[in-house]
């Protein structure tokens, strides 16, 4: 006997799957114990199989449906052959940094994070910043994977009353392992970031050597400047 299949894939056929096209015998003995041989014609018609990988900050939009978590998520289709066709998509979901301000003594400081990048509005990209003036200040933080955080804002009132830190002034060297030098008369004042007044002195050549790495701000006259103590 001769019979002519299509089939998906494979095809089974007298206890035996066939997964290739072709024209297979089967012989047996009938009753008679003549050989009887029959005929298969086979197609095999191939269903497709489709993997694809995505990285994305948020969420996915995937055949309309959004997708904010990450997984394994599929898609079925039949196509012209009546076979099916599977998609797979891989969805790996970052998120974005999470982004905030805090305030300590003269300090704005933004999230912490292994990798991450910091964009302020006074053009500064480090972690913290010493504001020179009250005003709002917002900061974006970019993850190491290339995903922005949101934009976020804080109001800033200068703790001790001063509305700018003065640049018309020197202060030598800066940054200063042992000693700085400041070129303005009158008494000098250094503080820390958190507000507290670490030293007074007249003296234009002031010794910090005994202090933290780190930065500083110096006040004289009311004048305001900030140093680095390596």
């Amino acid at each position: 006997s001769n019979t002519v299949e299509s089939s998906c894939d494979s095809y089974l056929w007298n206890g035996q799957e066939y997964t290739s096209s072709g024209v297979y015998n089967y012989v047996t003995q009938n009753a008679d114990g003549c050989d009887s041989t029959a005929v298969l014609d086979l197609t095999i018609l191939e269903s497709v199989k489709v993997d694809t990988s995505i990285t994305v900050c948020e969420s996915y939009n995937w055949y309309d449906n959004e997708y904010f978590d990450s997984g394994v998520y599929t898609q079925l289709f039949t196509m012209t052959n009546d076979c099916d066709s599977v998609e797979y998509l891989y969805l790996t979901v970052l998120g974005i940094p999470e982004a905030v301000i805090t305030e300590g003594g003269l300090v704005l400081s933004a999230t912490a994070g292994e990798g991450l990048v910091y964009e302020w509005n006074t053009g500064e990209t480090t972690q913290s910043i010493v504001p020179v003036e009250s005003g709002e200040y917002w900061v974006i933080i970019t993850s190491e994977y290339n995903c922005l955080s949101d934009t976020v804002y804080h109001t800033y009132d200068f703790p001790l009353g001063i509305d700018h830190l003065a640049l018309d002034w020197k202060i030598y060297p800066n940054p200063a392992k042992s000693y700085i030098y400041v070129e303005l008369e009158g008494t000098k004042k250094i503080y820390n970031l958190q507000g507290a007044k670490l030293l007074e002195t007249r003296n234009p050549k002031i010794n910090i050597s005994h202090f933290a790495s780190g930065s500083y701000l110096i006040n004289v006259n009311n004048i305001w400047r900030r140093f680095v103590k390596e």
